[in-house]
């Protein structure tokens, strides 16, 4: 009768289960984690979708005259980054805060430009954290005719939408928008040309 062996062995077995367990609980965590970044994503997306709808709709108060960001809101969130579209021939018309997922706020920004277009940028609190939703990359979304781009920056979430813009142009908008957000500087003389040129390229908006 060996009991160093004997020991040995159970220790191994132990080991074993430990590591199962261990393994088990890693994918119940994994997948509830991932259930959770679905859930927020969603209720983020909706909050956002229902901002851009809600200032489109209300009709042309203030269409193509362009409108000064509050200072107000400026200061709610100060690190939030205001692109000036104008080389899309988009204008700001529309600025708010708005209550988002959870107990945050979101600095809602829209843009109406002159063929129909309606562009609509929520930025919020987003800190870097695993439990988060949103990546630093862009990451796409549509409902109907209506596309979005979602992404983090430093702490701060962003989503841009728009209202049945052409879906080449967009996407060439919001990639703008998006590496000008993480450098936080305006677009550069190739960034502009490049969304002066998409712009006149494109079709006018669906609407």
């Amino acid at each position: 009768y060996d009991k160093a062996a004997t020991l040995r062995a159970s220790l191994s077995g132990r080991t074993v289960i430990a590591a199962s367990i261990a393994f088990a609980v890693f994918v119940i965590g994994s997948v509830l984690v991932s259930g959770l970044d679905r859930n927020l994503k969603a209720d983020m997306m909706q909050a956002a979708w229902t901002f851009h709808q809600a200032w489109s709709i209300d009709g042309p108060t203030g269409q193509n005259q362009p409108a000064i960001v509050n200072a107000d809101y400026v200061k709610a969130m100060p690190e939030a980054y205001i692109p000036d579209l104008s080389a899309a021939r988009l204008s700001i018309v529309h600025t708010s805060v708005k209550p988002i997922s959870g107990n945050r706020r979101a600095l809602l920004v829209g843009y109406r430009g002159t063929r129909g277009c309606k562009i609509s940028l929520a930025v919020f609190p987003a800190p870097n954290s695993p439990l988060h939703p949103l990546g630093k990359e862009p990451s796409p979304s549509k409902r109907g005719t209506n596309e979005a781009y979602s992404w983090r920056a430093g702490s701060l979430g962003y989503v841009i939408m728009s209202d049945g813009m052409d879906t080449k142009r967009f996407k060439n908008l919001a990639q703008s928008v998006h590496q000008s957000s993480q450098r936080h500087l305006p677009f550069d003389d190739l960034t502009r040309m490049a969304l002066r040129v998409s712009r006149d390229l494109s079709a006018p908006c669906l609407t």
